[in-house]
């Protein structure tokens, strides 16, 4: 958190300069150095709508000033300043609204109808509260599925136990309606507590962690990964995955495709992306070996990956890219 934050306030000290040279013999030098130090005194906190709005107007404002030829200086504050403030408020109102996403899987294999209800990238509790918690679990409550899967990145670094302990006690909710299955993330890495105090957190509520192992639910075969970080996490040729069963794999990041397509797994949900939550991040993930995509279903013969843009997002408190959701997942075999 600490490197992102000090790469945001490097960021915007080079576009303040940027800004200074542009606007040179154009404004005079007290407005120009006060408008960066107005600009640089909101980036304090990235977490915060300010630093958002401050780094998105400098944005707006260098390009203005770029397709005006510098002229018109003082449209351009004005112009920037419109177009960050939209920007910030579409990203509130992007954060805030959660949808339901919907897939429908076929299946040659035996399989009764299946529901599934997975959820990734909560990050408790940026963008959120206990009360707005609530409102989302009484939500997911009614999907109503067969299981839920939860994978990965619930907790952060900027997770206190206290919040750590309010999260799970609602998500051990669920488990009056379905059993639930948890994988850790990256996240879990960073975080203030012990991993001891998490796992106790998560069990004592019910829900079972999945840390490279396997469950047999009827006709499924239920694989949980540890996150691709830990260089002790198993093969995917290191379980019990036939053509007999539904292989179902629930692996933080949408990494190993071409393991998984190898080894009969029918199915991979995977979060970590975002699908950028902050635009253009969403591009950066094609460069990143094995990802197939950053959102959505890829599809390759018999083997699907659905990777979800998460439930809320991690740092910023704004979404400009992608959508807040949870997946529901319908497979039924094929007649």
């Amino acid at each position: 958190m600490i490197y992102l934050q000090v790469g945001i306030l490097v960021l915007e000290i080079i576009l303040c300069i940027l800004l200074n040279i542009l606007l040179k013999n154009k404004l005079d030098k007290k407005i120009r150095y006060a408008l960066c130090i107005a600009l640089l005194l909101n980036c304090w906190n990235m977490r915060t709508y300010q630093a958002m709005w401050a780094v998105h107007t400098l944005f707006c404002l260098l390009i203005l000033l770029l397709i005006f030829k510098k002229r018109k200086p003082i449209l351009c504050i004005i112009l920037s300043a419109i177009i960050s403030t939209s920007i910030v408020t579409f990203g509130y109102v992007n954060m805030y609204t959660i949808h339901q996403t919907n897939y429908n899987l076929t299946t040659e294999k035996n399989i009764n109808p299946t529901k599934i209800c997975f959820i990734a990238d909560v990050h408790y509790p940026n963008a959120n509260n206990p009360q707005r918690l609530k409102a989302i679990t009484n939500t997911l409550m009614k999907v109503k599925p067969d299981f839920y899967l939860l994978g990965g990145d619930f907790v952060d670094e900027s997770t206190s136990e206290e919040d750590m302990n309010v999260l799970f006690k609602q998500l051990g909710r669920l488990t009056k309606v379905a059993p639930v299955y948890f994988v850790y993330g990256n996240h879990e890495n960073k975080i203030k507590f012990t991993r001891n105090k998490l796992d106790q957190a998560i069990t004592k509520n019910n829900i079972t962690i999945l840390n490279d192992q396997e469950v047999q639910l009827s006709n499924i075969t239920l694989v949980g990964r540890k996150d691709y970080t830990n260089p002790n996490r198993k093969k995917t040729k290191d379980y019990h995955l036939t053509n007999k069963t539904y292989n179902i794999v629930l692996d933080h990041q949408p990494q190993g495709t071409k393991e998984n397509i190898k080894n009969n797994v029918d199915l991979q949900l995977s979060g970590h992306t975002h699908n950028g939550q902050m635009f253009p991040l969403s591009y950066s993930y094609h460069l990143q070996p094995d990802f197939a995509g950053n959102y959505g279903k890829e599809t390759f013969r018999n083997y699907t990956k659905i990777i979800s843009s998460g439930l809320v997002g991690w740092g910023f408190p704004i979404r400009t890219e992608g959508i807040c959701e949870y997946v529901v997942v319908n497979v039924t075999q094929d007649k």
